[in-house]
């Protein structure tokens, strides 16, 4: 089973997320089967913290939340790491254990989020595309703006990925369609699946900001289905 949130969510506040988890955890429960059900949850792209989490802290924080509750927990956010000068966003897949399956860099710049300055993106660095198993299959990571980009996409599946997870923070600008456009197209080109996950609010200031619903899940045939509200 796999789970596309929608709910905002902050870096600086796993509590807050464990609450939302709560609520995947009970619904999942009216469901009758044979056996448990470990649910591959698709986080949106974090809102950023200052300062921005440890990575290793921030990651440990979040496996105690999916083993408490029996879930992959997928997602990304900004965090920062002895290994770099200046924060970064990391994709990450977490095992129903807590343990770490996947950490992904985001390649790309802010390409959204107008370049911002204040991180950097693993541009220059060797691509190294992994695939982990988890119950809906072999998944890889494209944080953001990475699903743009075709040969992205196709590392991912050379590498085994059937289901390509891409956990983002959209706007509503003029490309806003090109990019939808664009994840169902990484979908049927390489005979892959694609879940999006973009929080329906967001932002710093007060009130939050709206943001377009712009999660849902292509499929190899190029057909995608769009969250409602």
């Amino acid at each position: 089973m796999l789970i596309i949130s929608q709910k905002q969510w902050a870096a600086g506040r796993v509590a807050d997320l464990a609450v939302h988890l709560d609520t995947v955890v009970d619904s999942i429960r009216r469901f009758q089967v044979d056996q448990p059900i470990q649910p591959v949850v698709l986080l949106p792209l974090a809102e950023a913290a200052e300062p921005p989490p440890d990575r290793q802290a921030f990651l440990l924080a979040l496996g105690h939340v999916a083993a408490e509750r029996g879930l992959f927990l997928a997602g990304a956010a900004v965090v920062t790491d002895p290994s770099a000068p200046v924060p970064f966003t990391l994709g990450f897949l977490l095992g129903a254990e807590g343990q770490s399956l996947l950490e992904s860099r985001k390649y790309s710049p802010e390409l959204v989020n107008g370049l911002a300055v204040d991180q950097t993106s693993a541009l220059a660095v060797p691509i190294a595309p992994s695939a982990a198993v988890t119950p809906i299959g072999q998944v890889g990571l494209l944080v953001g703006e990475d699903i743009l980009f075709p040969h992205l996409a196709r590392a991912l599946v050379w590498k085994g990925a059937e289901v390509i997870l891409n956990p983002a923070a959209e706007v509503s600008d003029d490309l806003f369609a090109a990019r939808q456009n664009a994840r169902t197209a990484r979908a049927f080109e390489n005979c892959a699946y694609i879940a999006t996950a973009s929080a329906c609010g967001g932002g710093a200031g007060e009130p939050q900001a709206e943001r377009p619903v712009a999660s849902g899940f292509a499929d190899w045939t190029g057909t995608r289905l769009d969250a409602q509200g």
